[in-house]
This record gives structure tokens, sequence and C-alpha cells, in this order.
């Protein structure tokens, strides 16, 4: 996983330029002050052994024992002497390295990094884009994404997103002078045309944001497919190799224990003298008739419901068919009562006596049929469908009965009727 540019927490988090290795910087100051703090204890130490040492095999008779303690204490001393000049000039080297990295981070924002807390006073919505580019930056170069992704990728996404936290670190006095401006009319003009111009900058400020949001969102949607194939391989190799126990011998221990329990339970009996268990008497000599009742009620049951739904849902069917044919001639009768007596022959009225048939097929609240077949006769056609009282044989009732009316009046005299 690559080192991530964005270091730090909040406002103070860190963008550092393309081009800087933050945690090498880091990594020189821990050292430093590693050296800088073991150093005095461990050449003091290694000193006053190597000169005890000396010292030893000086006072101490020229034994064998006393010329090697003279030798270990010369050789401890000279080593410690030479390892005290090469630490000296390492600590003067890593104290330069500290003073550059401590110069590196006292330098002024832009020069090596940017924080979020630099672009605090802008506009909410040019702020919130500034610290989304930061996320989705830190984002791609901390996530596991950035094992698999071209380093040129991320480098690309790092010197675009410097890019443009440059630029609006650049214009932040513009912005200030803007505002300052907006209060003198004379300028007025000029004060409309940078802030276009700044309103076209925030506009790619954002979009800019939204790529490096775009691109996040294809590596979470990549890194997702990549799990997920990662755990489906993991699964495949355990089921692999997964080999699930026999229960055969705890089956056939079970079967045992009954037999061996009904053997002790039975000697145990014969020795006690307890008489037969209740399953080991005799059967009755009686014969039993368990279940002829079931069986009667089996057969029958079933033929009386049949009768009954014959009998209940016939006479539905008929009473069906008995109220579409009386609903059909009342219609019929209504629509004859529609009658033409301006001529000398009296005639059936079409308009009136379908609207009159109508009427009286919505009142009844069933569907039908009205038809006018001649100036004498109105034929009507009912359609009744009504739910079944059992429902056993079926749903509902339905039955179409169809009425015609002959109007049997004759001729009119002349001037009867006005």
């Amino acid at each position: 996983m690559t080192t991530s540019p964005v270091t730090g927490d909040g406002d103070d988090r860190l963008v550092w330029r393309p081009g800087l290795d933050p945690a090498r910087i880091q990594r020189r100051a821990l050292r430093w002050l590693i050296l800088k703090e073991t150093f005095p204890a461990l050449n003091i130490l290694g000193g006053v052994a190597g000169v005890a040492a000396v010292v030893y095999g000086t006072v101490c008779d020229g034994s064998g024992f006393a010329r090697l303690q003279l030798t270990l204490g010369s050789v401890l001393t000279v080593a410690v002497f030479l390892r005290s000049g090469l630490e000296y000039m390492r600590i003067r080297v890593e104290l330069d390295d500290e003073v550059r990295a401590r110069s590196l981070r006292n330098r002024p924002h832009g020069g090596n990094f940017f924080r979020i807390g630099d672009f605090a006073g802008l506009r909410t919505d040019v702020m919130a884009e500034v610290t989304s580019l930061v996320e989705s930056l830190h984002f791609l170069h901390s996530e596991p994404a950035a094992r698999w992704l071209d380093a040129t990728l991320l480098s690309d996404a790092h010197i675009a997103a410097w890019q443009v936290l440059s630029i609006v670190d650049s214009v932040k006095p513009v912005r200030l002078a803007v505002k300052q401006a907006r209060v003198d009319q004379e300028l007025d003009g000029l004060v409309r045309s940078v802030d276009a111009d700044l309103g076209a900058l925030d506009a790619g400020v954002a979009w800019v944001a939204e790529c490096l949001r775009q691109t996040v969102a294809l590596v979470v949607v990549w890194t997702a497919n990549v799990d997920a194939l990662a755990t489906a391989a993991r699964l495949r190799a355990e089921l692999e190799t997964t080999v699930v126990p026999s229960i055969d011998p705890a089956v056939h221990a079970a079967e045992s224990v009954p037999e061996a329990v009904f053997a002790y339970v039975t000697a145990a009996r014969d020795l006690t003298g307890t008489g037969p268990f209740a399953w080991e008497h005799p059967a009755t000599s009686h014969r039993r008739d368990d279940g002829a009742v079931s069986v009667l009620a089996a057969v029958l049951i079933p033929a009386l419901v049949l009768v009954l739904a014959l009998v209940v849902d016939g006479s539905g069917k008929m009473q069906a068919i008995i109220r579409a044919d009386a609903i059909a001639a009342e219609a019929a009768r209504a629509a004859e009562t529609a009658l033409d007596t301006r001529g000398t022959t009296i005639v059936v009225d079409p308009g009136t006596a379908a609207a009159a048939a109508r009427t009286y097929l919505h009142s009844t609240g069933y569907p039908g049929e009205v038809t006018i077949e001649n100036t004498r006769t109105v034929r009507v056609t009912v359609t009744v469908d009504q739910p079944a009282t059992l429902g056993l044989l079926v749903d509902s009732y339905h039955a179409t009965a169809t009425a015609t009316a002959v109007l049997g009046v004759g001729t009119s005299p002349a001037g009867a009727f006005p």
C-alpha cells in the first residue's frame, strides 16, 4: 500500500506537495530522537567498563587471566572511543536532517503542504468541495485499492488535487478584494466580471472533486467485487477440504442401548418377581370393532354434504333464473309504457322506451340489454349473478333471461289524442 500524501485529522489534515515523502521525514526525526537520547548513556557505560577492565588487569599479578582482562579492557576502551566518534558524526548528520525536516514543516503553507484549516474562510460550498477532494485523495492512497491501482494514476490524482488547492489558495486575496469592493458602486462592473471568473473557477473545483468522488466510487465497487471473489475462493477451499464426520458409530451405539436396558430390566423383573410388563398381558378374546364408525362416517358424510350442496345450490340457481325472468319481464313492461300517440297509430317511442327499461334495470342492480325491434316490440335481456349459498359446487349463480313485450293496442280514432 502506497504512503498517503494526506496526513493528520480534521482542520490539521495536511496534503503534502507531490514529490515529498512525509514518512521519510518522520522516520528521520524519530531516528535522530532515539540516537540523541541513547548516545550518552551507551558511551558512558562502555567507557566505564573498558577502564575498569584495564585497571583490573594492571593491578593484579601477571597471571594469564589478568593479561586477558587487560587485553579485553583495552580493546573495549578503543571500541568505545571509535563508536563515540562514529555516533557523533551520525548525530550531526541526523541533526542536519532534523533541521531540514523542521524547516519543511515550518515553511509557510503552499510551499510543501496545505492544511484544511487554510481554506476555512471560503464559502461553505467551496470549503465542502475542498474537503471532499482531500478526503477522496486520502481514500485512494490509503485503502486496499492502492495495492492494485497503477502508481501513475495515484500520482495524477495527487497532482490534480495539489493544483486545485494551489489555485484556490492563490485567489483568496482576490475573493477578499471582491468582497470589499462590493460597497463601491463605481467598481460594480469590474466586481461582476471578477465574480463571474471566480464562479467559473469554483465550478472547476467542484468538477475536479466530483471526478475524484467518481473514482472513489469505482474503486469501492471494484474492491467489493474483489472481496467477494476472495470470499468465494476461501469458502470454496474450505468446503473442498471439509470432511463431515460420520455419525454411524453414534447411531450403532444408541441402537444397542435399548436392547441392553431391556435385558437388564427383564432380568431385574425375574429376580424381583414384579410380574409381566404391560405389553406382555394376553390380548382379550372379544373382537374389537374400533374404527367401524369412522369408516361409516367417512362414506356417508361426503355423500350427505353432496346431496345438501345439490339441493341448496340447485335451489339458488332456480331462484336466480326466476329473478332474471321477472326482472326482464318488468323491464319490458316498463318500456311498453312509453307510447307515442301523436299519429293515427299508437306505437312505442324508441328513445323513451329504452330509457324506461334501462332505468328499471339500474334500480334492480343487474346489467341488461334493451333492444327496440320495431315500433311495437321491445326485447330485454337480463343477466343475474349472485353468490352461492354454500359454494361447494359453484362460487356463484349465473342466470340469463330474455323477455319480449309487444304492444297490444290498436289504432286511435282521428283526433282522439292530442
